[in-house]
């Protein structure tokens, strides 16, 4: 089987040199980050915490656009993703057939949270042929990583009313390759994983020496910098994720380490001020 999924891979090749990856060297760590796809326009109204006339004001539009990010590291020699995004066409995969990496040499993976455009490429389905036919079935892509993901978060998607969504699926496809973890755990050498909830119950932010990997923390940074309290429609605990998203900003701002963003304006990563009541974020 494994074979077969690397043939599988090897035929995607062909299609996944569309999107260019950016690499930077951020402290002592190196980050190739790639976009996913192209930035999604929404509307205003899939924000609250402030009127639409505040936030008008704010991103001086009646959208904003939401990018969306890959990051792959180096850590203790070994090639690390944070989060997988969900596209076939950019992203991680034509960075690594790019690079003549094959997925297979990517050894771990820090999951922020189990929503599918974070967690769209951790299983990929195979078809196979044969004597008697036909068929496809779905496996793990990253069949030699170890797959970082809080325990809250596995918690709660192992509930029985998500037993039809994706976060169950590959909670099940790639059972023996996750590793659930508690909040405030260094995972990898320098790597730890910090409570991050309100976004989902388990949301994780990954804080290195240099860079803080926010995942879904804010998801618009033309309105949530300048004004914390405003919450995308995607956070499920509005007044965690509130809280979590000051405390880590301040951090951040405080410490001076970098703060890469799944959804920030590509690359997704920079640095952070404070001004006035919130924030300031200037890309590298």
């Amino acid at each position: 089987m494994k074979t077969l999924l690397a043939s599988l891979l090897l035929s995607l090749g062909i299609t996944l040199f569309a999107a260019e990856s950016n690499t930077l060297t951020v402290g002592k760590t190196e980050i190739t980050i790639s976009p996913d796809s192209t930035p999604r326009t929404v509307p205003l109204s899939l924000f609250s915490g402030a009127t639409e006339a505040e936030m008008k004001a704010i991103a001086s539009l009646d959208t904003v656009n939401l990018d969306r990010n890959v990051f792959l590291l180096e850590i203790d020699e070994q090639l690390v993703l944070v989060d997988t995004g969900d596209s076939d066409g950019r992203g991680f995969l034509k960075y690594c057939l790019g690079k003549k990496q094959h997925p297979f040499a990517v050894k771990a993976i820090l999951i922020t949270h189990m929503h599918q455009d974070h967690i769209g490429k951790l299983i990929q389905t195979a078809h196979y042929s044969g004597s008697t036919g036909g068929g496809s079935m779905q496996e793990s892509l990253f069949l030699f990583a170890k797959i970082y993901i809080s325990k809250p978060e596995i918690e709660y998607w192992s509930r029985p009313e998500h037993t039809n969504s994706l976060a169950a699926k590959v909670l099940k496809i790639c059972a023996d390759q996750i590793v659930p973890f508690d909040f405030d755990t260094e995972i990898l050498p320098g790597v730890w994983a910090r409570n991050a909830v309100g976004h989902t119950p388990g949301h994780t932010v990954f804080e290195t020496a240099d860079v803080l990997f926010v995942g879904d923390l804010l998801h618009s940074a033309a309105l949530q910098f300048a004004n914390p309290d405003i919450c995308a429609n995607f956070d499920m605990d509005k007044d965690a994720a509130v809280i979590a998203r000051k405390a880590w900003l301040t951090k951040v701002t405080e410490s001076n380490i970098a703060i890469a963003g799944a959804h920030f304006p590509f690359p997704g990563i920079g640095k952070v001020k404070a001004e006035g009541d919130g924030f300031v974020f200037e890309k590298f």
